[in-house]
């Protein structure tokens, strides 16, 4: 009764002043139980921590296999060193390689037949000494070995033979009974699953090569937070100079956690982490078409008025009603941005008697 009281006779006979000023002394505030404080900017004060991994994206990773059956004969590179594209990776000894060889230049030879019988009959036709369908024949046949010279070609590279490699045995015609294998992509030897020696079979992996210069954060968002993300949005790695953007946020829900799953690229400290690393990680506000500064307050010293939310800032003489744009929410906390800096001082508790004089000055709800 004796703060209504109060607030009865602090406010009763106030004006409406343009400007939305709520006129309050100083030593009035500690009566009505107002307390202060001043705004974080979000990257000071980002909310709740949130789980995190850190994962390769699907087009920078490669797993190397062994394309046939095979032994291995020398390893050359170890885990962690870092590798340039078609650098030498192992070589292997397979029987298999002669098969694949010899029918690659049996094919050569067939093919060369038939490109001397073209050429033969394109002048017996032209002679008009043998008719044109055999000519069509002869034709046909030299494009159908042409086809099985670059299958067979299709089954060496598929083996581990590089262009080079192919172009010497079509121009050498000597086979090789070993092969090795090279790098298709430039990046870092993440693991090593083989050792010299080993007969592996057809498909058996041998090194995991990943490009590092592009990395995800996969992280877990309570759907209770969930409605405040936005594609774009930025995230910081807790204690750690790591951040990120949005890039994707999941549909589907965990039913036994309640999460969603939202991607971010990290864009920032690629060097500080570390894939299949879990972290925490905090979401910070999103940004406006104006990219004003982001705060963080308590979510109490937001007031809904209409369509709009307003926060109280203690001014010369006493508060103002600034309107604000809430861009969500991080556990008891407000996302904001608006006419505001960090020096301000914004009323959080004792708002009743705020938001009951200005509603009545304004003739608000």
């Amino acid at each position: 009764m004796k703060y209504l009281f109060l607030t009865f006779m602090l406010f009763s006979a106030i004006p409406a002043i343009a400007g939305d000023l709520i006129p309050v002394k100083d030593e009035e505030i500690e009566l009505l139980g107002i307390e202060l404080a001043r705004p974080e900017t979000a990257h000071d004060n980002p909310g709740s921590l949130l789980s995190a991994m850190v994962v390769i994206p699907p087009g920078q990773e490669q797993i190397v296999s062994v394309p046939e059956a095979a032994r291995i004969q020398s390893i050359h590179v170890a885990s962690g060193d870092e590798v340039k594209k078609a650098q030498p990776l192992a070589t292997l000894a397979s029987p298999a390689l002669l098969s694949l060889q010899k029918d690659y230049l049996q094919a050569l030879a067939d093919l060369n037949l038939a490109r001397q019988k073209l050429n033969r009959d394109k002048q017996l036709a032209a002679e008009g000494i043998i008719a044109k369908r055999r000519l069509q024949e002869t034709q046909a046949s030299y494009a159908n070995e042409r086809l099985r010279v670059n299958q067979q070609a299709s089954a060496l590279r598929i083996a581990g033979f590089s262009d080079e490699d192919i172009a010497e045995l079509k121009r050498s015609g000597k086979l090789q009974d070993s092969i090795t294998l090279r790098a298709s992509q430039a990046g870092i030897v993440l693991e090593k699953m083989a050792r010299i020696g080993e007969q592996l079979e057809a498909g058996a992996p041998l090194f995991r090569i990943v490009d590092l210069s592009v990395l995800w954060l996969e992280i877990r968002v309570p759907l209770t937070t969930a409605g405040s993300l936005a594609t774009g949005q930025a995230v910081k790695v807790d204690a750690r100079e790591v951040t990120g953007n949005i890039q994707l946020i999941g549909k589907n829900v965990d039913p036994e956690t309640q999460t969603l799953l939202a991607r971010a690229e990290i864009t920032t400290g690629l060097d500080q982490v570390r894939p299949g690393e879990a972290l925490n990680v905090r979401l910070l506000a999103a940004s406006t078409a104006e990219s004003k500064t982001a705060f963080a307050v308590d979510r109490i010293a937001v007031i809904r008025s209409g369509d709009s939310d307003y926060v109280f800032v203690r001014v010369d003489g006493g508060f103002e009603a600034r309107k604000v744009e809430v861009t969500g929410y991080a556990g008891k906390e407000a996302l904001i941005t608006g006419n505001l800096s960090a020096d301000d001082r914004i009323a959080q508790r004792g708002l009743a008697a705020l938001k009951a004089a200005w509603l009545g000055m304004s003739g608000g709800e």
